[in-house]
């Protein structure tokens, strides 16, 4: 369930409950960049994409040091500037496709064929409403789990096997 200060901050932006936007645009771009599109991408598409979100004043350090951040679900702007298909999908275990944009365009954010949530450090969120309550309402989140914690991630076992350590 998307908390109400989530929902204020999607509503801002343009999002409103029972969204329902065309999307035939953003599927064809997809599939000519060598996406294979999924039911939660066209979903979450048609609910939540196109929306840019920012978030003036938010809290960079233990100073209180503030400053604006941008989020974006606009597919075009997102992937357009890539020249071929990049994903998560061997290390997520499935299809995956960059559906957003967070802290000001440094981290893109992927969703999988189930619904969840990655980055390119690992699983970011387990579904829509932890993703958006975890990005806007910081004191409800759920924390990433990196993908050596998932188990997915052979760079530590190579470093060891180079080195002659077992783990």
């Amino acid at each position: 369930m998307l908390l109400e200060e989530t929902k204020k901050i999607l509503k801002e932006a343009g999002w409103y409950e029972g969204r329902k936007i065309d999307i035939s645009e953003h599927i064809k771009f997809l599939e000519d960049m060598g996406y294979e599109v999924f039911d939660a991408l066209k979903k979450w598409l048609e609910e939540f994409g196109d929306l840019k979100i920012i978030l003036e004043d938010e809290p960079f350090d233990d100073d209180n040091n503030y400053y604006t951040v941008e989020y974006s679900t606009c597919i075009k702007e997102i992937i357009g500037s890539y020249k071929k298909n990049i994903n998560q999908d061997e290390k997520a275990e499935e299809k995956t496709i960059p559906v957003a944009e967070i802290a000001n365009n440094e981290i893109l954010v992927y969703i999988s064929e189930s619904g969840k949530f990655y980055t390119y450090e690992g699983l970011f969120d387990s579904n829509t409403d932890n993703f958006f309550n975890s990005t806007f309402a910081h004191d409800h989140c759920e924390r990433p789990l990196t993908w050596i914690e998932l188990g997915k991630d052979d760079h530590l076992d190579r470093y060891l096997e180079k080195s002659g350590q077992q783990k």
